[in-house]
This record gives structure tokens, sequence and C-alpha cells, in this order.
């Protein structure tokens, strides 16, 4: 893996948009209020369809924008608004539970980016693309 192949214009998209979608999934798990997960998980819908827009389905990336992304947070947000409830306070997550969650996370992360990184077959589809 060379390091023009690294620096593409694709790759560096794709990084980006990548990097948006795990991170708003990690604050979709991680959010307290639920409007806020709702929320976060919008921008994390739309930005796997921006994924697929970047792999070239247009029509894929198009109906995950509007379908996920549009009509099930909209009756997501709707049934959270409309839903009577009433603050929740928890006591703080113990020190353990905040190391192994983080841990767990890492670990998902590099399990599920060793093979993308260590395939050249990613590369050489981008290369006859672009």
């Amino acid at each position: 893996m060379s390091m023009a192949q690294l620096a593409s214009g694709d790759a560096i998209t794709f990084m980006i948009i990548a990097s948006i979608s795990i991170t708003s999934a990690i604050f979709v798990v991680n959010a307290k209020e639920i409007f806020h997960a709702g929320l976060f998980l919008a921008l994390n819908l739309v930005s796997v369809g921006m994924l697929y827009f970047l792999l070239a389905s247009e029509f894929i990336g198009a109906s995950q924008i509007l379908i996920y992304g549009g009509g099930v947070i909209v009756l997501l947000l709707f049934s959270i608004i409309l839903t009577k409830r009433e603050k929740e306070y928890s006591e703080e997550l113990p020190l353990y539970s905040k190391i192994f969650r983080t841990v767990f996370v890492l670990l998902m992360i590099a399990a599920i980016s060793k093979p993308i990184f260590a395939s050249e077959k990613l590369f050489e589809i981008a290369r006859v693309k672009g």
C-alpha cells in the first residue's frame, strides 16, 4: 500500500465519513438522553448513506438516507416527544465498567479495520474507478 493510495481523495473521504459514522454510533450507545441518541442515530444513518454514495451505489445510498435517515428517525423523534416521561437519574458507572467499554470498543474497531487496511483489493477497486 503506497502513500499515493492512502492520500487519494476517495480514501480521505472514506476515512472522514467512516470516522463520523463510528463516532456517532458510539454516541448513540453512550447518550444519556434518548432524544440525543435519536439525533446521533440520524447522523449515523446519513453517514452510512454517504458511504454508499462513495461506493457508487446511488440508489442504495438515497434509499438509506430517505427511508432510514428520514422516516424512521422522524417516527422515533415524534414518539419520544409525544411520550410523557419523567427524568431518570442514575448513579455514575463504576470505573471498571468504563474501562471495559473503552477497551471493548477499541478492540472492535481494530478487528474491523485490520482487514480493510490489509486488503489490496480495496485499493485496486479504487484505482480502476479513478
